[in-house]
């Protein structure tokens, strides 16, 4: 009878680990899609091309309509500077361009879309009293779209041009579309990359920095949205 027992046990503890094994494979396989289609996204060509208005024609127009990226301005001392109407597309080129990575297979067999959208800032020329000629700022964020409520936010990228300026308080934070608890990163250096792995409708990301003798923040962003 012992016998009987120790043959059960061992048999239910392979049968466990075969299930086991075959979920992590199943759960690697659609990693490394995503990995194999990240490794395509070319960062200097993305910002190339949102330079120059170019956008993937293949890209659907619905995932074009629920896009946006911009530039805004706010003051560093929000409590003792006193408030100007000051419109940060005065002060700054901002554009954009979107790209259609691949298709994803996941182990339902269900299938996801990669997309990148890539914004580029860039001062204007003459930009008056508040200008910051030189200062540029990107900002990328990749997402698997799954026709539903349940896309997936898998990273974000970006960073800043200093061009002879001092940077400094640079934030990014990120998160599913106008959620009360996105997360929050402090780099140490102009450029960033995070893995982020948020699920959701919808996702946005937002890079914050400060230039030298410039009495505002600069904040880019770049966010998808929901279609009305």
């Amino acid at each position: 009878m012992k016998k009987k027992i120790l043959s059960l046990v061992v048999a239910l503890m392979f049968f466990i680990n075969t299930i086991s094994t075959v979920s992590a494979t199943e759960i690697s396989n659609t990693q490394l899609q995503k990995e194999a289609l990240l490794s395509t996204i070319n960062m200097s060509e993305e910002i190339g091309n949102a330079l120059n208005d170019i956008i993937d024609e293949s890209v659907p127009e619905d995932i074009m309509k629920q896009v946006d990226v911009g530039v805004q301005i706010i003051p560093n001392d929000l409590l003792h500077s006193k408030v100007e109407n000051i419109d940060a597309m005065d002060i700054f080129d901002v554009k954009y361009t979107v790209k259609n990575v691949g298709n994803i297979v996941y182990e339902d067999d269900n299938t996801g879309t990669m997309y990148s959208l890539t914004a580029v800032a860039t001062t204007k020329e003459s930009s008056g009293e508040n200008e910051v000629f030189g200062v540029e700022c990107t900002i990328t964020i990749v997402w698997i779209d799954k026709l539903g409520t349940n896309n997936e936010f898998v990273s974000v990228y970006g960073g800043w041009k200093a061009n002879d300026r001092v940077l400094s308080d640079r934030q990014v934070y990120y998160g599913v579309w106008e959620d009360a608890n996105p997360t929050s990163q402090f780099p140490t250096k102009n450029t960033f990359s995070y893995d982020v792995g948020y699920n959701g409708l919808a996702f946005e990301a937002y890079s914050w920095v400060s230039a030298e003798d410039y009495p505002y923040l600069i904040n880019c962003y770049a966010l998808t949205s929901i279609l009305d």
